[in-house]
């Protein structure tokens, strides 16, 4: 082979080789983004059901407040009917 051909050569191969090393970047980009974007998917699932978590035990907070309330009130009615009596 002559000179300008082997340059042409080696200047296809580096392209060929160039090219294909981009691909693989990319490829290995998309993959660790399908995994990050996965990974936040299930952080995400895992956040609502803890505010939905929260959020029941909140209504049993005030649920478990309103029978004290009226557990407090019962007793200051009996307290003053014991003093009234």
């Amino acid at each position: 082979m002559t000179e300008p051909q082997q340059t042409d050569r080696w200047s296809m191969i580096s392209a060929i080789l160039g090219t294909v090393l981009i691909l693989g970047s990319l490829l290995f980009i998309w993959n660790q983004l399908q995994r990050i974007e996965a990974r936040a998917d299930r952080t995400y699932a895992q956040a609502v059901l803890v505010q939905l978590e929260l959020d029941s035990l909140e209504n049993e907070m005030l649920a478990l407040e309103g029978v004290l309330r009226s557990a407090r009130e019962q007793r200051a009615r009996g307290a003053a009917r014991v003093e009234v009596g």
